[in-house]
């Protein structure tokens, strides 16, 4: 009897009638808890502590003899490098240097195509092994200086490199190779010699071969100092896509950094733990919105990335501010560097006991997957109800058509139709410019023309066709999109959470109130200038003014600066987002191309459209 009452018409109604009039309070609430909690999470009460899972790390207890002779070698060798200008004659000085240390250093050469026209770039790497004294050099670690593309005096940086390399090779402890790598033209120069250490192909980055190899890479660190008197030292984890290292790569340097009184940053973000209480929540919500609107881009932080990208731990460092004196902060951030290589050195096996998916809060602080993870559910929950709803008024409406929607096409013909549009304004956009980039036609320019053209020709599209949708077709086709969309986006938090989150808090209520035109004509229009605001170039603009208007803008600028500092650094981001796809892999580009404009598409053409009464 209970199942027969669950399958009488009538009850089906006055259940669908209760659920449709909570649905909307429901939705609402879901949404307000989802981004309520996600503020929540980065306070002190409620983030746990970091701590070094991999006991064979032994961080606390990692020698660090680094001294006062140290830092001279590191201050001689910046005041000979301090001579040359120049990425070239810097190079051939690097290399004068470390064969005079006894090091045995080889050149790489390779050539990058640009995706975005120009002249083929060519580039060199220069690298030398120092072997272990204790192992047959079955594994090794980087220490990496881009001597280009950095945004800071690369002298320093060689300097330290070879002096720390000088330090470590009077030290008889190393059980693994110690690599010291000097790379040039930015990103593409620490690719191309990943690449060919691990002989991967790439046809727009052609390195030639390696002369010598040693062993597995465990780990790896970028290091970039801008100064030798500094104050804080900043560290970087994002590779591309989002990646980050184990956690232990990181708590194993907030270790040896606090043991050394050595202040960190977080891209850019002070820490809370050298902060008033009263400040502490602020500073922690400052540095997890800045870790996840950069996580978000799927571009890296540092030149760590192109090792993190092939699952090899690493970060990059960079020193920043201005401390007091020169050669007591060398002694720290020598003994900082050689505690870090320390810690690598005891490994036994590759890091994989912590976390791989985590947001930073503090260098005491953290905030791990199973954390984070219940605001996102709580905001995919409004999709999810949204798209039960669609369902079953949609299937009710099989049964109540009225006279006029036999004029509408048939659901089957009308979702098929608009997705078909969807899905081929996507696939222009992914493909327009890699058919330019063929023809050796694409620039910075025509990118940006080329992507705008084929939106905006996509979404006028509709606008002349008049078409009357019956009730039962409309809500299948958003069935149809919002369903898949937010498995999509679950699916993506795994990968990426912050853009997984983003997009989420973003489109969730738009898409919720997205329905084709009828009643008031006031509120079809808020309702596309929702759906703008929520389309590819609209969330692009949001995000970049967003993250300008937190973190990056200039005080006193007006609504015409940052208007124009916006625009810029959208089609900064858009161009970099294009290369990173070309050179490095990156897949943000086909999900907002493939993925995220095929769905917006369908949502506006059907708000476009009129709904049968």
């Amino acid at each position: 009897m209970k199942i027969a009452s669950w399958l009488d018409p009538q009850r089906r109604k006055i259940l669908l009638a209760k659920f449709r009039r909570i649905k909307t309070k429901l939705s609402v609430l879901l949404y307000v808890c989802g981004v309520a909690l996600f503020l929540v999470l980065p306070h002190e009460d409620v983030c746990p502590k970091n701590y070094v899972d991999e006991n064979a790390l032994m961080p606390s207890y990692a020698t660090m003899a680094f001294g006062p002779d140290g830092a001279d070698s590191i201050l001689e060798f910046d005041n000979t490098l301090s001579s040359f200008s120049g990425t070239r004659s810097l190079l051939e000085a690097v290399e004068r240097e470390a064969g005079a240390l006894g090091l045995e250093s080889h050149r790489q050469n390779f050539s990058v195509s640009p995706p975005l026209g120009g002249d083929l770039v060519q580039g060199v790497n220069l690298y030398a092994t120092l072997p272990a004294h204790r192992s047959a050099g079955m594994e090794a670690l980087v220490l990496h200086v881009a001597l280009e593309g950095g945004a800071c005096n690369p002298v320093h940086s060689a300097a330290f490199a070879l002096g720390t390399a000088k330090f470590f090779k009077s030290k008889v402890t190393w059980s693994k190779d110690i690599i010291l790598l000097f790379t040039t033209s930015g990103v593409a120069g620490p690719q191309a010699w990943i690449q060919s250490y691990l002989g991967i192909s790439n046809p727009d980055l052609r390195p030639s071969s390696l002369a010598v190899r040693s062993g597995t890479i465990i780990a790896a660190m970028s290091v970039e100092l801008c100064s030798l008197n500094w104050e804080h030292l900043d560290v970087s984890t994002l590779g591309q896509n989002g990646l980050q290292p184990n956690q232990d790569i990181l708590n194993a340097l907030n270790v040896v950094a606090r043991s050394n009184q050595v202040h960190l940053q977080f891209d850019g973000q002070r820490d809370s733990a050298h902060l008033p209480k009263s400040d502490t929540y602020r500073q922690n919500l400052k540095t997890v919105l800045q870790g996840l609107a950069l996580q978000a881009t799927g571009l890296q932080t540092g030149l760590h990335g192109s090792f993190v990208r092939y699952n090899i731990d690493a970060i990059s460092v960079r020193t920043s501010g201005k401390g007091k004196n020169d050669r007591q902060q060398v002694v720290r951030l020598g003994r900082t560097i050689e505690g870090w290589y320390s810690s690598m050195n005891n490994l036994l096996e590759r890091l994989h006991h912590s976390y791989y998916t985590y947001l930073t809060v503090s260098s005491h602080r953290f905030l791990s997957i199973s954390v984070y993870l219940p605001p996102l559910a709580l905001l995919l929950a409004v999709p999810l109800l949204d798209a039960l709803e669609q369902w079953f008024v949609g299937s009710e409406a099989s049964s109540i058509q009225s006279p006029s929607a036999g004029q509408s096409p048939s659901p089957l013909k009308y979702i098929s139709v608009v997705w078909l549009h969807g899905v081929a304004t996507g696939a222009l956009l992914y493909t327009a410019p890699m058919v330019l980039h063929s023809l050796n036609a694409l620039s910075d320019r025509t990118l940006m023309g080329i992507l705008l053209s084929v939106l905006v020709g996509g979404a006028t599209l509709p606008l002349p066709f008049r078409v009357s949708v019956s009730e039962r077709s409309w809500r299948l086709l958003k069935f149809s999109l919002i369903l898949p969309l937010a498995t999509l986006l679950f699916a993506l938090s795994v990968l990426n959470y912050s853009l997984a989150y983003l997009i989420s808090a973003a489109i969730a209520l738009p898409v919720m109130v997205a329905q084709p035109h009828r009643g008031s004509s006031l509120v079809q229009l808020i309702r596309l200038t929702a759906l703008l605001v929520i389309s590819p170039v609209g969330l692009s603009l949001l995000a970049v003014g967003g993250h300008l208007a937190l973190f990056k803008l200039p005080q006193g600028s007006g609504v015409e600066q940052f208007a124009v500092l916006t625009w810029s650094l959208f089609k900064r981001g858009l161009s970099e987002v294009y290369l990173a796809h070309c050179l490095l892999h990156q897949w943000q580009f086909a999900l907002i191309t493939l993925v995220l404009t095929p769905c917006w598409m369908v949502l506006w053409t059907m708000t476009l459209h009129t709904a049968v009464h």
